[in-house]
C-alpha cells in the first residue's frame, strides 16, 4: 500500500486445521488477522503472528506501519476445535435430485459422474451413523470441499446452512447415542443444465453447445466425516 502497509491473503488448500507462524518485517508496528468470511477482526501482538486455519479456509494478514484500528472494529480471539480429532467417516450415501439418484454410494463430483453431470437441480444427501455420546465433548460434522451450499439437518432437526468453507458444524446439541440420520440438502449451479441441454439438441440453449469441457463441481465432494472435541466452554 501507499503507506507501506502489505495487505497478505493466506489459504489453507487442504481438509486439516493448519497452523502458520510469521515473523513481521520491524517496520510493521501492528497486524491484524481480517476473517471475511464473519467480518472479525483481531489484533496481534508483537512481530511473530500466528494463526490456526480451519479446513477450506482463508484469512487476511493486514500489516500496517503507524495506525491502529479503533478498539470498536476488533473482536475476541474464538476458541476453535483445533484438537478435534476425526470420529468416524461418512462413507455411504443415498443421493437423489428430482430426476436421478443413487444408493449406498461414495461421495463423488457429480461432473465426473454420467448420471449426474448434467443436473441442475438441488440434491439430498441422506445417510446415518452410530454414535456413543460423551459428557464433554463437542461433535463437528465436517463436509469437507461442497459446491456450493448445504443445509444440514440431524435427527429431524434443522441446523443451519453452510453457505461457504470451511463446511464445518458444531451438531453437538443435535445428536444422540445410537442411531443418527443426517440430511443434507445442496444448491449447486445452473451451468452444467444448461450445458446438458445443448448437448441434447435444445436450441434454447446453443449457446452452451460443446461446452461440455467447461462443467463445473457440483454436490458434496468431501470426505464427510465426524469430528470429536474436548468442550472448551
Amino acid at each position: 500500500m501507499a503507506d507501506g502497509s502489505r495487505i497478505q491473503f493466506i489459504w489453507n488448500k487442504s481438509d486439516a486445521w493448519k497452523k502458520i507462524t510469521l515473523q513481521l518485517d520491524k517496520g510493521f508496528t501492528n497486524s491484524y488477522w481480517l476473517n471475511a468470511e464473519d467480518g472479525s477482526i483481531v489484533k496481534n501482538a508483537g512481530r511473530q503472528v500466528s494463526y490456526i486455519l480451519p479446513p477450506y479456509s482463508s484469512r487476511i494478514l493486514y500489516a500496517v506501519t503507524g495506525r491502529v484500528l479503533p478498539s470498536y472494529l476488533l473482536s475476541a480471539p474464538k476458541a476453535s476445535p483445533t484438537t478435534s480429532t476425526k470420529l468416524l467417516s461418512l462413507n455411504h450415501w443415498d443421493i437423489a435430485t428430482d430426476s436421478v439418484s443413487v444408493k449406498n454410494s461414495a461421495l463423488f463430483d457429480w461432473k465426473d459422474n454420467p448420471v449426474f453431470k448434467f443436473q441442475g437441480t438441488n440434491g439430498i444427501y441422506t445417510t446415518s451413523f452410530n454414535l456413543k455420546k460423551q459428557t464433554g465433548k463437542k461433535y463437528y460434522l465436517d463436509l469437507g470441499n461442497v459446491c456450493f451450499t448445504a443445509e444440514v439437518s440431524v435427527n429431524g432437526k434443522n441446523g443451519g446452512t453452510l453457505l461457504y468453507a470451511p463446511y464445518t458444524m458444531d451438531i453437538t446439541s443435535l445428536v444422540k447415542n445410537g442411531t443418527n440420520q443426517l440430511k443434507i440438502g445442496i444448491t449447486t449451479s445452473q451451468l452444467n443444465y444448461f450445458i446438458g441441454k445443448a448437448h441434447a439438441g435444445d436450441k434454447l440453449y446453443k449457446q452452451f453447445k460443446g461446452q461440455e469441457d467447461k462443467l463445473i463441481s457440483a454436490g458434496i465432494i468431501g470426505p464427510a466425516v465426524i469430528k470429536v472435541a474436548d468442550n472448551l466452554h
